[in-house]
């Protein structure tokens, strides 16, 4: 670990702002899904199988940079809602980097005491590196924007996709943007909320058909097939069992190793 990196708990300014940030995501998450009442209890973590790579073992960047990806193709459809949850996840994921650390989004260096400024755009300026504490101030910036100002939100998340080098970026990015989609959609489907039941299964097509492989490839785009023939069924979607989208996530969790998103309805 880069012995310049900020110790776990030991900047009050920074845990100060993991902790506004992570009110701000659990309190859009909660209140943008507002299409449906939830009416029942959203999902929570449970046993997750030894099959897969656990979280400690995984770049969390990885998973930022997936959730981020799928907020701005949530944006493209006009669907702040969607973007708004696929934001609070990517928030979710930033507030652990200081936990596991990660080559695609390091840690904020230390400045020798210096008050590290807060605003977005000196946080993440064109020429500078994405670090966490960045990456949490543009993601909750843009957060701030919904559900009003998509196009604003939009340039927050641009500025974070563009400060990571794209030879680090991993070639399996795709299959996590499927995998997180699909577990956003299982639960949209598990309390009945088709209209973000189909956004989310039109961002896992996309990202499936986006994945170049090589393996896994010729099934990630029978799987986009799948989805695509569902989408074009009003009726399938709005009988759609969580199980069968719940499958399809257990496929794409195995293809790419992402246990995170490996867990329980109930």
């Amino acid at each position: 670990m880069n012995t310049d990196a900020r110790p776990m708990g030991s900047d009050p300014e920074f845990s100060a702002m993991k902790l506004w940030c992570l009110l701000l995501a659990g309190a859009t998450l909660i209140g943008g899904c507002h299409r449906n009442p939830v009416t029942t209890s959203p999902p929570t973590a449970g046993a997750l199988s030894g099959d897969f790579v656990p979280l400690s073992q995984m770049d969390v960047g990885a998973a930022v940079l997936a959730e981020e990806e799928n907020a701005r193709f949530a944006i493209s459809m006009r669907d702040a809602v969607a973007a708004a949850n696929d934001i609070a996840q990517a928030v979710s994921f930033a507030t652990q980097l200081s936990d596991h650390p990660s080559k695609l989004i390091p840690l904020e260096p230390s400045n020798g005491g210096r008050k590290r400024i807060a605003g977005p755009s000196d946080a993440l300026s064109q020429h500078s590196p994405l670090t966490d504490f960045a990456a949490l101030v543009e993601l909750t910036s843009a957060q701030s924007q919904l559900p009003a100002h998509l196009r604003a939100a939009d340039t927050y998340l641009r500025m974070i996709q563009s400060r990571v080098p794209a030879k680090l970026v991993p070639k399996d990015l795709p299959l996590l943007r499927a995998a997180a989609s699909l577990d956003l959609a299982r639960i949209d489907a598990f309390q009945g909320r088709t209209q973000d039941l189909k956004t989310q299964l039109l961002t896992a097509q996309f990202a499936l058909r986006s994945y170049v492989g090589p393996a896994h490839l010729a099934a990630a785009r029978a799987l986009a097939v799948t989805i695509d023939e569902d989408l074009a069924s009003s009726q399938v979607l709005n009988a759609m069992p969580p199980s069968r989208v719940s499958a399809w996530l257990s496929q794409v969790v195995q293809w790419a190793g992402a246990v995170r998103w490996n867990t329980p309805l109930l």
